[in-house]
């Protein structure tokens, strides 16, 4: 059987652990593991965060979209709400 070059930069598994790698995704999975929440308490749960890239975060990238499933809420305007999608 012959496997891929783990290596290439087009190497899917790479991609994942480049993506994993970034401080803030992690600390998203990790706070998201407990439970949903709305995405000021998402926020004050990670700590020193901007908004701006938190949202990046959250909506950035094609591979860690599936893992996070966001919903708007009803009011107060503009709330959402993010959790672990089932794997």
């Amino acid at each position: 059987m012959r496997r891929g070059n783990i290596s290439g930069a087009e190497c899917p598994i790479r991609t994942v652990l480049n993506r994993m790698g970034d401080k803030w995704t992690v600390l998203v999975v990790l706070t998201l593991a407990d439970g949903t929440l709305r995405f000021s308490e998402l926020r004050s749960h990670i700590g020193p965060i901007a908004p701006k890239v938190l949202t990046q975060t959250l909506r950035m990238s094609p591979l860690f979209s599936p893992l996070v499933n966001a919903r708007p809420l009803p009011l107060p305007a503009d709330s959402s709400s993010s959790n672990l999608a089932a794997a």
